[in-house]
This record gives C-alpha cells, sequence and structure tokens, in this order.
C-alpha cells in the first residue's frame, strides 16, 4: 500500500539499453527503483527514496531529505540540499555534496572516509569495520564488530558500539566512547571527554594535547596527561590521579580517591568516600556522608559544608586545625606535631610523638597516645587520655566553661601533671578543693571541675602540678 503523498516511478526512459533505467522524479516524495544494470536516478525535490540495486549507478537526491540506497556496484551518490541519508554497501561508492548541504550520514557496511560537507557515518551489521572523519564536526558510531574509528579533524563524537574498538580523536575536541568490550582511545589534541565503561578500556593522550576529561563507570587510575576524572553511576568506585593537577570527582556511593602528584581537587559528593590528596597542596571536599580526609601538605585544605554528614574524619601526619564541621582529627605517623580542634565536640587522637593538642571548644574526646604530650580541652566536658608517656593536662577556666566537668582516664601520679597556671594558683593549698578516695575531683573555681579516674586525691602531691610563677 502506498503512503499518502509518495509517488512510487519504476519504469523510466529507455535510453539504448532496455534493462538501463534513467528515471526522474516529479518532485514530490518519490521511490525511484533501478535496476540491475547501470542507472541514472534523479529525484529532483521532494523527500525521496532512490535505490540504484546492482550496476554502477548514479543516484541524486536533489532538494529534500533524501534517502540514496547504492545497492551492488561502485555507485556515485549525490544528496543535493537538505538533510540526507546514504546507505553505503560497496567499497567503491562515492558520495557527493556541497557546502552547506544540511546534515548529512553514511550508513555503512564497509569501510568508510566521509567525503567533504557530509558529517556523520554508523556502520551496520557485525563486520570489523573502519570508518574516517573529516574537517567537520563528525559523529562516528561503530557496530558490534571491533571498529577503528578516525574522526580527523573537527570536533567528533565517535562510539564504538560493542567489540574491542579503537577510538582516535584527532584534531579538535573530541568525545570518544568505547561502549561495551575493551576499547582503546586516543584523543589526539583539543579537550577531548572520554566515555569508560570497561575495565579493559585505555585512553591515551599526548602532552600537551588540551584539557582532557574521563567520565568512568568502573574507576581506576587517571591516564596519564589527563586532567580531569568523573566517577558516573552508583557503584562503589576507586580512583587513582596522575602527575597533573587533577579534578576528580565522586558520585554518590563511597567513593576512595587518590589524587596522585600534582595540586589536586578532590570532590566526593554523596556516600562515605576516602579522599587522599598524596603530593601538592590539595583541596579535598567531601559532600553528603561521613567521609575522610587524608592531609599531608600545609596547603591541603579541607571543605566540609554544614549539614555534609556526621562523623567526618581527618588523618594528618602535619600540624593541623580542624576546619568547621569536621568532628574528629588523628594525628598519623611519629613526628612532633599539633592538632588543634573546632568549636564542635571533636574526637581528637594524637600518633606516637610529643603532640599538643588544643580541643577549643565543645564536649571533646581526645586521646593523645604515647609520646609526651600536652593537652587543653578548651570549653566543655571533655574526656581526655594521656595515653604512655609524661603528659601535661592543661586545666583553666576556659577548660570547662559550665557545662560538665572535665575527665582524665589515665592520670598517673608522679609522672603526668596538671597544669593549672592559669589560675593563678602559685601552690597546692591555692587550689580551692581537692576531694575523692575513688575518683580525685579538683574544684579550681564555681563552675570549673576535673576529675582524675582511679586517682585518690591523698596521692597527690606539688610535684604533680605546674603553678603560676
Amino acid at each position: 500500500m502506498a503512503r499518502p503523498g509518495v509517488s512510487y516511478l519504476s519504469d523510466g526512459f529507455d535510453r539504448g539499453d532496455r534493462n538501463m533505467a534513467v528515471k526522474t522524479g516529479d518532485g514530490a516524495d518519490n521511490v525511484l527503483s533501478g535496476t540491475a544494470d547501470a542507472d541514472t536516478i534523479d529525484g529532483l525535490g521532494g523527500d525521496d527514496r532512490l535505490i540504484g540495486r546492482a550496476g554502477d549507478d548514479l543516484l541524486d537526491g536533489g532538494a529534500g531529505r533524501d534517502k540514496l540506497f547504492g545497492g551492488d556496484g561502485s555507485d556515485t551518490l549525490t544528496g543535493g540540499a537538505d538533510d540526507d541519508i546514504y546507505v553505503v554497501t560497496d567499497l567503491f561508492d562515492t558520495i557527493v555534496e556541497l557546502d552547506g548541504g544540511g546534515t548529512d550520514r553514511v550508513a555503512a557496511t564497509v569501510d568508510f572516509t566521509l567525503g567533504d560537507f557530509v558529517e556523520r557515518l554508523s556502520f551496520r551489521g557485525s563486520a570489523d569495520l573502519d570508518g574516517t572523519g573529516n574537517a567537520l564536526d563528525n559523529r562516528i558510531y561503530g557496530n558490534v564488530g571491533a571498529n577503528i574509528l578516525d574522526g580527523g579533524a573537527g570536533n567528533d563524537v565517535l562510539r564504538g558500539g560493542d567489540g574491542n574498538d579503537t577510538l582516535i580523536g584527532g584534531l579538535g575536541d573530541d568525545r570518544l566512547a568505547g561502549g561495551a568490550g575493551a576499547d582503546t582511545m586516543t584523543g589526539g589534541d583539543g579537550n577531548d571527554y572520554y566515555d569508560v565503561d570497561d575495565v579493559g578500556d585505555a585512553v591515551t593522550e599526548t602532552a600537551g594535547g588540551g584539557v582532557d576529561t574521563i567520565r568512568t563507570l568502573v574507576g581506576g587510575s587517571l591516564a596519564a596527561e589527563v586532567e580531569i576524572m568523573i566517577l558516573a553511576g552508583a557503584a562503589e568506585l576507586g580512583a587513582s590521579g596522575n602527575d597533573l593537577d587533577n579534578v576528580i570527582t565522586g558520585n554518590n556511593a563511597a567513593n576512595t580517591i587518590y589524587g596522585g602528584a600534582g595540586d589536586d581537587r578532590l570532590s566526593g559528593r554523596g556516600g562515605l568516600d576516602y579522599l587522599d590528596g598524596q603530593d601538592g597542596a590539595d583541596v579535598m571536599i567531601g559532600g553528603t556522608g561521613s567521609d575522610v580526609y587524608v592531609v599531608d601538605d600545609a596547603g591541603d585544605v579541607v571543605i566540609e559544608g554544614a549539614g555534609g554528614g556526621e562523623g567526618d574524619h581527618v588523618l594528618s601526619s602535619i600540624s593541623y586545625v580542624l576546619g568547621a564541621e569536621v568532628e574528629s582529627l588523628t594525628l598519623t605517623g611519629t613526628a612532633d606535631i599539633d592538632a588543634t580542634g573546632n568549636a564542635r565536640g571533636n574526637s581528637i587522637d594524637g600518633n606516637d610523638g610529643d603532640n599538643r593538642i588544643f580541643a577549643l571548644d565543645g564536649t571533646d574526646t581526645i586521646d593523645a597516645g604515647a609520646g609526651d604530650d600536652l593537652i587543653d580541652g578548651g570549653d566543655g566536658g571533655d574526656y581526655m587520655t594521656g595515653g604512655a608517656g609524661a603528659d601535661i593536662f592543661v586545666a583553666s577556666a576556659r577548660s570547662e566553661g559550665g557545662s560538665g566537668a572535665d575527665a582524665i582516664t589515665d592520670f598517673e601520679v608522679g609522672v603526668d601533671r596538671i597544669d593549672v597556671s592559669s589560675f593563678g594558683f602559685r601552690s597546692l593549698g591555692d587550689i580551692p578543693a581537692i576531694s575523692g578516695a575513688a575518683d580525685a575531683e579538683l574544684q579550681f573555681n564555681d563552675i570549673s571541675y576535673l576529675v582524675l579516674i582511679g586517682v585518690d586525691s591523698a596521692s597527690l602531691t606539688a610535684a604533680d602540678f605546674i603553678f603560676a610563677v
């Protein structure tokens, strides 16, 4: 049954060979079919379908959005004005397009190189086919076979489809997506964008080849000379940067991200993320969820927004001051370094070096670890453990602030000391009250108290305190 508004013309004009057709459309939307020999078919105006069949045919769509099927033989297909589709099934088919002739597409079952003024190429079937673009901004799509797609110049989009494909962006800002299979993608010059969805995918970039991006569903290590990585999908993924200044962004699952060398920017987004900038001065942004940050450079910056999740934790091998909205800090390594909290209730752990720990405001929990440490709980009722070593606990008017007594869990008489100099006390007798046999309680003023858990107050002497001079 004929489509409304479409003319089906099949007889043509005899030009000396009874099997050769010379056919011309009537300006409407025509379907014109050739013969087994060399035919000449001209669609004129309208959205035409021209079918050459066998033979070396000449098909000219004219004006309109035409679809040209060369069929068998070495055919010459001319689309004319508007957006045309060419179906190519022979290696020797030729496409003729003029500048400004619309956005045109070739659908091929053989290897094909786009000629001038044709923008798009897609492959059909399952053969391992090769496609090459031109100087335009091309879109080249593979099939289920192993394709080699080369965009040439221009800002191209290359999609491999199934199979182990090779994609080459060439000049321009290209987007390369290998699809299923273990694909090899090379962007070339320009700012290129890679879609990676298989652990076997490989990305190659040249030095100075623009600012390049990998969007990945599988994570992994950032290829050399690629600056940006985006973790996509919903899986828990890991990512590692390279020697450049990288920008790595996680997804909403739990990600583990390492920056590598360079001054990197790591963003966890949602989920319980682990962010380690490694070498360089790095910026780490956790997003929502309880995140862990590894700090090893004085230039490292940790950013947590309000409502970004409770239980955020910094692991630092250098002296560090907790930023706002981060709750926990652990000093790593063995160096003699300092830790400073914030206005929240912090959990602060020292390392095996001689640490100075300043908890500031909030109800804090402090474990200084081994070493001869100085611990200042700041405002709030703090819970302090000195660990091994001769530790100094600082008592001051601001160390309680009316919100509960401070407590020391492991005060060792004759080894550890309590610094009460900020109250102006010059001797043991200046302390207003010291009492308690099981747990010694020291009262410094009406609002400042300190409890020594497991210590008999009668065992305390002046040697256990640091007084004002």
